[in-house]
């Protein structure tokens, strides 16, 4: 239809001036978007987006506290109990679809390493059979890093190679760095579930040994930053192998004591990062396994719970004793400047280093001053009716504060930091999210730090701990 020139012009000037309405109404909407978008993040992570350059994994992330409690050791009634290492590692293998790796010290998970094999034994030979199992069923790609010592306690790692079920590489770490070996023990599965704790790949460690692990589950963007560690045992594997001067670009992160990853853990905010030993094998980024102890000490206000089967300020392995004070030096700072209240609780048997007891003593003796709240206790794990070698021990590495967690794969002393593999796992998340409303509230049940305190206040009243003590009886004369 045709319109007069002059009532056409009106129509079109009428038109755009609707579109300038309408595409205000659209900018409109779109900044208010934006804005709700902008409190939402601000309200679940305190920061910009700009600065969240990584929370791809939604809210479905999950973090387990997991167990291993010796046989014929028990608690009373109502005490902490979680899930066992045997059905986490076991819902680990079956929840694979693709591929698992693993790092560890070394395997014996078949009862064949004891003539006849006893019950005990039994769990770990049920795991290695439920891994072969799934792995022939869904055709899974297995790898599997293990220390070069490891042919001398088993043929695990062995059987699944010639079997055709995993890539195994045996990584020399005393050719490396001269001394030391591959204490990690970690488990990758999918890209989106790893678990990281004490726990060795051994029967023992199941049904004989005191263990603790953290699980996480869902949670592709933590576990990415977990295969780069995986990644950096996997190459100096290989053979004839150096440690780098610089390690490549897609192996750093931007995860660590300075910026954490931030996400929702169990509904609940959480900041969180892996750290890694030894120094040199720490890409860009990555914090080394003593930094994050240290800080996490230097960050305690009110109280420092530890529990570490082996507390030793020195080299414990070196030909020649030397002292190295990093943690001992740390923890009496902590307890005078800072005020804070320190508990360290320590494994016990027939291992344990001749030197131990000075260190221990030492320590527990700052409880002799009105200045310092220092105790020390040792946890006996009483010995069973059939004698095992290398069992029956307070196997933890871990450590609580009022306001982080660290789960570690390493003993307390120097070697351990310098020339050995190994992990540390540390977390925050002492606020719940209401995700409704964007409130937050201080958690008191919830998460896994309280999870973790109330395992070592169980442990540390327990029937099976000794106090360290230190008797103080000098009366100088008065004149």
């Amino acid at each position: 239809m045709d319109y007069p020139s002059g009532e056409k012009s009106a129509m079109m000037r009428s038109e755009v001036k609707k579109d300038d309405c309408h595409g205000w109404f659209r900018i409109a909407i779109v900044l208010f978007s934006v804005s709700i978008v902008l409190f939402f993040l601000v309200s679940l992570f305190g920061m910009l987006p700009e600065d969240v350059s990584a929370v791809p994994c939604g809210n479905a992330c999950s973090v387990e506290l997991v167990e291993s409690i010796p046989t014929n050791l028990t608690f009373p009634t109502g005490s902490p109990k979680h899930k066992s290492t045997i059905d986490a590692w076991t819902d680990l293998i079956q929840s694979a679809e693709q591929t698992i790796d693993i790092a560890a010290f070394y395997w014996s998970l078949r009862n064949d390493d004891l003539k006849p094999p006893v019950n005990a034994s039994h769990p770990g030979q049920k795991i290695f059979d439920t891994l072969k199992a799934v792995a022939k069923e869904k055709d899974l790609k297995i790898r599997i890093v293990v220390d070069i010592k490891e042919d001398k306690i088993s043929n695990d790692t062995e059987m699944l190679e010639e079997e055709g079920l995993a890539e195994v590489r045996r990584i020399d770490m005393a050719k490396l760095f001269g001394s030391g070996v591959l204490h990690t023990k970690m488990w990758l599965v999918d890209g989106k579930h790893f678990a990281v704790g004490s726990a060795n790949l051994d029967w023992r460690s199941l049904t004989e040994v005191k263990e603790l692990s953290a699980v996480m589950k869902d949670c592709p963007c933590y576990a990415d930053d977990m295969a780069k560690i995986f990644e950096v045992y996997w190459e100096m594997a290989q053979p004839d192998s150096k440690v780098p001067s610089k390690w490549p670009a897609s192996l750093a992160t931007t995860f660590n004591k300075d910026t954490p990853l931030k996400l929702l853990v169990n509904n609940t905010i959480t900041e969180t990062y892996l750290s890694s030993s030894p120094p040199s094998f720490c890409p860009e980024g990555r914090t080394g396994d003593i930094d994050a102890i240290l800080d996490v000490m230097d960050k305690a206000k009110e109280f420092i719970d530890i529990s570490v089967m082996s507390y030793l300020p020195m080299w414990e392995f070196s030909p020649k004793p030397i002292f190295w004070n990093d943690i001992d030096a740390k923890l009496r700072e902590r307890a005078l400047n800072g005020r804070v209240k320190v508990r360290l609780l320590t494994g016990y048997w027939k291992h344990t280093h001749d030197a131990t007891a000075g260190f221990l003593q030492s320590l527990a003796a700052l409880n002799n001053t009105p200045l310092m709240d220092v105790e020390v206790r040792q946890f006996v794990v009483p010995l069973n009716e059939f004698p095992v070698q290398y069992s029956r021990v307070n196997h933890c590495k871990f450590m609580i504060t009022e306001n982080a967690a660290y789960v570690g794969t390493s003993n307390w002393s120097a070697d351990y930091f310098n020339d050995t593999g190994g992990i540390g796992f540390i977390i925050n998340n002492t606020k719940t999210q209401d995700v409704s409303t964007g409130s937050t509230t201080t958690t008191t049940s919830q998460s896994f730090e309280s999870q973790l305190r109330a395992v070592f206040e169980r442990d540390w009243s327990s029937k099976y701990v000794y106090p360290v003590v230190v008797p103080y009886s000098v009366s100088p004369p008065i004149g």
